[in-house]
């Protein structure tokens, strides 16, 4: 994909949302209020497009709503808004976005951008948060805080290998997701991780599992399509932290990580602010990084199965 089609994606859809970035389409029938968000980091950009493949659908009919509000929240789109080629694309200008949600708002840019869309995200029955990876990884669901039902429901319309449940226990500050699960309790709260940035590929799965999942909330018309493979769903138990900006780490279990990996209890995967990381479970590591972008980066997480 092009940079200019990327920007024009991003200007179709605010030039049909409201002075907050959010775009409402109401059915005009009762139902549940769902925001799909995209943005929340200003380089992970095959969410915006995922969201206005979503609104050409409804547009040209090839979807349509059956009830509720759908809710497109631009978040922190200034990023990609004022960018001229993909180099400038950044995940935050002063602060991570998906870490701030339990601190009290300030004025710099992305506490600002907190502020502007709280409010759609405090009335939204349920949150899907479109995301990607900076290493190459298979698309991963992680999900706040669901009982047991209900997450057996949502895994037989969400097409990705995995789901990860827990996380929000070893983030370095609140996310987007949490929040919305601590106001909405009964609600779906869901990051979608889409696999790597700018991997345009991803897409064309991105979309059918937003549009399944808005299906199963009954905003879409149409029945959700049951898959035949439902995702593994992996508990994260740990999670790594960078004390310092740079190279924080020494991956020890491979030269090359892949951003999902499987490893066996006693493997010693890494070196992290200078302690050795040995597992004392079967593992998979998850979101790998390779270099701390600041002190407290979250530079890995730990899941076991289910």
């Amino acid at each position: 994909m092009k940079f200019e089609e990327l920007k024009h994606a991003l200007s179709d859809i605010s030039e049909a949302a409201n002075q907050d970035a959010v775009l409402t389409l109401d059915s005009g029938l009762s139902g549940p209020t769902v925001s799909v968000v995209a943005l929340t980091h200003g380089n992970e950009v095959t969410g915006v497009v995922t969201a206005r493949r979503v609104l050409q659908g409804l547009r040209d009919g090839a979807l349509k709503q059956r009830s509720g509000r759908l809710q497109i929240v631009l978040a922190n789109y200034e990023i990609l808004q004022e960018a001229d080629d993909f180099d400038d694309l950044v995940r935050f200008k002063f602060e991570d976005m998906n870490r701030i949600w339990a601190k009290p708002g300030g004025v710099e840019h992305e506490h600002l951008a907190k502020e502007r869309i709280r409010p759609y995200i405090e009335q939204s029955d349920h949150v899907i948060d479109l995301h990607s990876t900076n290493r190459a990884s298979t698309a991963i669901g992680i999900l706040m805080g669901y009982e047991a039902g209900r997450i057996d429901a949502m895994r037989r319309h969400l097409d990705t290998p995995y789901v990860l449940l827990e996380a929000e226990k070893f983030l370095n500050g609140m996310s987007l997701v949490e929040f919305h699960q601590n106001t909405r309790k009964s609600g779906l709260s869901l990051v979608i991780e889409a696999g790597q940035h700018f991997d345009f590929t991803t897409i064309e799965t991105n979309v059918d599992n937003t549009v399944n999942l808005l299906k199963h909330l009954d905003i879409l018309e149409g029945s959700p399509t049951d898959l035949a493979e439902q995702p593994k769903v992996l508990r994260v138990y740990a999670s790594g932290i960078a004390q310092t900006a740079g190279k924080a780490i020494s991956w020890k279990y491979s030269d090359n990580p892949e951003g999902f990996d499987f490893v066996e209890n006693g493997t010693h995967i890494c070196d992290l602010n200078g302690e050795a990381v040995v597992v004392d479970r079967d593992t998979y590591i998850v979101m790998q990084q390779v270099e701390a972008l600041h002190a407290g980066k979250e530079m890995y997480y730990l899941a076991a199965e289910v």
